[in-house]
């Protein structure tokens, strides 16, 4: 995998390099094209994190951009409105970088914008939920499922669309009501939104 490996000190940037080419990644130092499969930014300092985050994310629009920081909630939310991809901590192990980085270049441009129900957000990536500003930590199937729901919100998604969104396949019904009341009890901390059964139907996700 290429990956672009933006900021950090030159102490940073030098043992990111030799722990993400020791998995096989191809490290670049620098933006040759707008078409980049994978950006890495390190670290950014607060004052200027949301503005680079910005500036990259207006310089390759289609680039999986991924920032390892350790920063608070606020900036974190910050950092992924103004175009983050995700984030993770710094001490990230390097194949979890390639990993999520590799996950990210496959979601493709369909991913979409960010999506909004009530005071539910979700990204493009099931790290990228909050519920009332705080972080809601799903699985990838529960993600998919609600993604689904706000997707098709205010209308209803049968189940059949539901079971085929969670597992990329058909999957038993026990195993959808199971991600379902997983979901209700995430949700239940705030007034919106609500998951509703519609009879005869599926599920709808109501602000």
């Amino acid at each position: 995998m290429k990956i672009c490996l933006l900021r950090g000190t030159a102490a940073a940037h030098a043992e990111w390099t030799r722990r993400l080419e020791r998995f096989g990644a191809e490290v670049r130092p620098q933006i040759r094209t707008a078409v980049e499969e994978a950006i890495v930014l390190l670290t950014p300092e607060p004052e200027t994190a949301a503005r680079q985050v910005r500036e990259l994310r207006e310089q390759c629009p289609m680039a999986a951009l991924l920032v390892l920081t350790d920063a608070e909630l606020i900036l974190r939310v910050q950092l992924l409105e103004e175009g983050a991809d995700d984030l993770l901590p710094t001490h990230t192990a390097p194949e979890e970088v390639i990993s999520r980085l590799s996950t990210l270049a496959d979601l493709g441009p369909e991913a979409g914008p960010w999506t909004e129900v009530g005071k539910l957000r979700l990204g493009p990536s099931r790290v990228a939920v909050y519920l009332d500003e705080r972080h809601l930590d799903l699985g990838e199937h529960a993600y998919r499922v609600l993604r689904r729901l706000a997707e098709a919100a205010p209308d209803s998604a049968s189940r059949e669309a539901l079971m085929n969104a969670g597992w990329g396949e058909p999957i038993e019904d026990n195993r959808l009501d199971a991600q379902i009341r997983r979901l209700r009890n995430a949700l239940a901390r705030t007034a919106s939104p609500r998951i509703e059964t519609v009879r005869g139907l599926g599920y709808r996700l109501q602000a």
